[in-house]
C-alpha cells in the first residue's frame, strides 16, 4: 500500500513536471516569435530612419541651393536697379 502511494505520488510529480516543461516551452515559443517580430519592426524603422535622414540631408542641400539662387537674384536686381538708375539720371541730364 505505501508503495503504491509512492509510485501515485512520482506519477504525479512526474504530471505535474511534463505539464511545467511544455508551459515552458509554450512560453519560451511565444517570447521567440514576439523577439522576432520586435527584430523586424526594429528593422524596419531602421530603415525607415535612414530613409529620412537621407530625405533630410537632400531637402538641406536643395535650401542651401536655393538661398544661394536668392543671393545671386538679389546681386542682379541690385546690380540692374544700378543701371535703371545710372541710365535715369544719364537721360535726365540730356
Amino acid at each position: 500500500m505505501v508503495l503504491h502511494c509512492h509510485e501515485r505520488l512520482y506519477d504525479l510529480r512526474t504530471v505535474d513536471i511534463s505539464e511545467r516543461e511544455e508551459e515552458l516551452e509554450s512560453t519560451t515559443s511565444r517570447l521567440n516569435r514576439q523577439l522576432a517580430d520586435v527584430e523586424f519592426a526594429r528593422s524596419a524603422l531602421e530603415r525607415q530612419k535612414s530613409s529620412l535622414e537621407s530625405e533630410l540631408s537632400a531637402s538641406r542641400q536643395e535650401v542651401a541651393g536655393l538661398k544661394s539662387t536668392v543671393a545671386q537674384m538679389s546681386a542682379a536686381q541690385a546690380g540692374i536697379e544700378a543701371e535703371l538708375s545710372a541710365t535715369k539720371v544719364t537721360t535726365t541730364v540730356l
